[in-house]
Formats: structure tokens, sequence, C-alpha cells
């Protein structure tokens, strides 16, 4: 029977990477096809079932990424996380809808991570704390958890985190070096999903600094990173960019013209609240605060909670 287990977890283990493979390389089908020979095994690996949630949430089937989350969440802390740290592949659902459920939820398994012994699963815990950082514009954190990363030694999976960290922290001349350095990589390596989000990335830090980069305009950069993630399947990426393209637009106006309670609901939500938070803190209802978020949403030209954050600390609107 032992025999028999170890075979099991070992033909499971082989499937987890070839999943992992072909989800770098936006072969869905592959991918899928992997996890359901996992599956077979009677075995439920818990990587697999993360990257297949993460799968989801990427190609924008949220309704069934947020049911396979639910699914995983309700297993054992002990049994999720198996041998290895699943903590790392969070980010995948994280940057798929900067929801403040799965902020908090990506935060609470890299803490976890975080204090167990294994570098691998530190490592990992590290990379989600830092792509949280990267999310919510936090420099503080991006700096320490830059700092940790680069003297822990800086593993495969943390060196697309670089240089957003870098862009978050302020080193703006790094963070040019560290993305006209590392895209190239991933494109020759044929990882398609990190070198898009990467593209992502490089557009939103262009926003920021167009001085990095004068001969590239940030929206042929985003149009191209758009087409880019259309044509792998990354739905929400795809919104991402579309959100990316209409800030820039939209920093180029000179004010929004919002209200005073639309300022505070802003400066909280790009603090990662959520509506009901907002109403609780403000003494005002939720219905109240969808309104306000509603209003917000169209002053400002963004669709959801990411892109209002990311123009709100560009134009200084929140501190």
């Amino acid at each position: 029977a032992a025999e028999r287990t170890q075979v099991r977890h070992r033909i499971s283990s082989l499937a987890h990477y070839e999943q992992q493979i072909a989800i770098q390389s936006c072969r869905w089908d592959k991918a899928r096809n992997a996890a359901l020979r996992s599956a077979e095994t009677g075995f439920e690996d818990p990587r697999v079932q993360i990257l297949s949630t993460a799968m989801e949430f990427q190609l924008g089937n949220f309704r069934d990424g947020e049911s396979r989350l639910r699914q995983f969440l309700s297993r054992p802390i002990a049994e999720r996380r198996g041998s290895e740290s699943t903590a790392g592949f969070f980010h995948l659902i994280l940057r798929s809808t900067v929801d403040p459920a799965h902020v908090a939820v990506t935060r609470t398994e890299a803490d976890a991570a975080i204090q167990t012994p294994n570098a691998y699963s530190r490592t990992g815990g590290l990379v989600a704390l830092g792509w949280i950082a990267v999310e919510q514009g936090d420099r503080e954190s991006a700096i320490a958890i830059r700092e940790q990363l680069l003297s822990s030694g800086l593993e495969d999976s943390a060196r697309s985190l670089l240089p957003p960290l870098s862009h978050i922290a302020g080193l703006t001349e790094l963070a040019s070096a560290e993305f006209e350095e590392q895209l190239p990589r991933f494109e020759a390596q044929g990882d398609a999903l990190t070198a898009s989000w990467m593209k992502f990335d490089y557009a939103r830090f262009l926003v920021d600094h167009p001085e990095a980069s004068p001969e590239l305009s940030t929206l042929v950069v985003a149009q191209e990173g758009l087409e880019f993630a259309i044509t792998h399947g990354l739905v929400a990426l795809a919104g991402r960019f579309g959100d990316l393209t209409n800030q820039s637009s939209a920093s180029k106006k000179p004010a929004h013209d919002l209200s005073r309670r639309e300022m505070e609901v802003l400066a909280l939500l790009a603090r990662g609240r959520s509506n009901r938070e907002i109403a609780e803190e403000l003494f005002i209802s939720p219905a109240t605060v969808n309104r306000h978020v509603s209003n917000m949403f169209t002053k400002l030209g963004v669709s959801n909670r990411a892109a209002a954050t990311d123009l709100a600390h560009r134009l200084d609107l929140v501190k």
C-alpha cells in the first residue's frame, strides 16, 4: 500500500510539472490534460489544484475560478500545502482580479509559508507578498521584500517580480534596466505567461516614467501587450491592459472633479478596504458606497478597483 501511494504521488508530481510548464507557455489544453492525469491517481495534489484554479482566473473564467478556490481553501491547511508551499502560485489569482478578498487570502498563505523551514516555501511566500506590494503601490514593503529576495539568492520564480518591485520602490533607473534585461529573457524561454504580465508591468512603469524610454509611446507598448495577451488567451490580463490604456489617457487630464466623499472612498479603496468595510468606517450604507464607487469609476475612466488604485497613486489623489 505504501509503495502504491508513493507511485501515485510520483505520477501526480510529474503531472504538476507538466501542468506548470504548459501554463507558462499558455498551452491551456495541455495544462488541463496534465491536471486530469493527476486527478486519475486519486491523489489531489495541492499544487495542481491551485494552478488549475489560477488558470481559470487567467482565462477570465472567474465563476469557475472562485468555485475552485473555495474547494482548495476547504482542505485542511497541512494537506493543501503538502510538502511544498502553494503560496507562490497565488499571485496568478491575485493579479487577475486584485480583489481585496484574494489579497487577504494570498497574504495569509504567504505569511504561513514564510514561517516554514523550507527555503522554497519561504521564497514562494516572499514572492506572493511582493506582488501584493506591487499591486497596492506599497513602497516600503517593496523595498524590504526586494532586499530579502536579493539577499536570499534570486530564484527564477522571483525574477519577473524584481523590475516591478524596483519600480514601486522608486528605483527608476534600475527598474528600467531590469525590464529591458528580463523581458527578452522570458520571451526567449517561451514563458509566454510571464512575458505577457511583464509587458503589462513595463507599460505601467512607462505610464509613471515616460522619460525612462522617450522613444517608446506608452499607449503603443500597452496596445502591443494587449494583442499579446489576447493571442495567448489571457482574458484577465487583456482587461487590465484596457484599463491601463484608459488610465494613460485619463492621466493627461488636469482634474477628475471627485467630491470630498468620493475622495474619502477612493482613499480607503486604495488601501484594500472592501465596500462593506468602507461603509462601516465612514458610517454610511453599503448601497451609498456602491453608488460612490460607480460614480468615481466613471469620473476616473476606469472599470475596476485595481485600475482606480493605480490611477489614484499616479495622480497623488491618495497618500
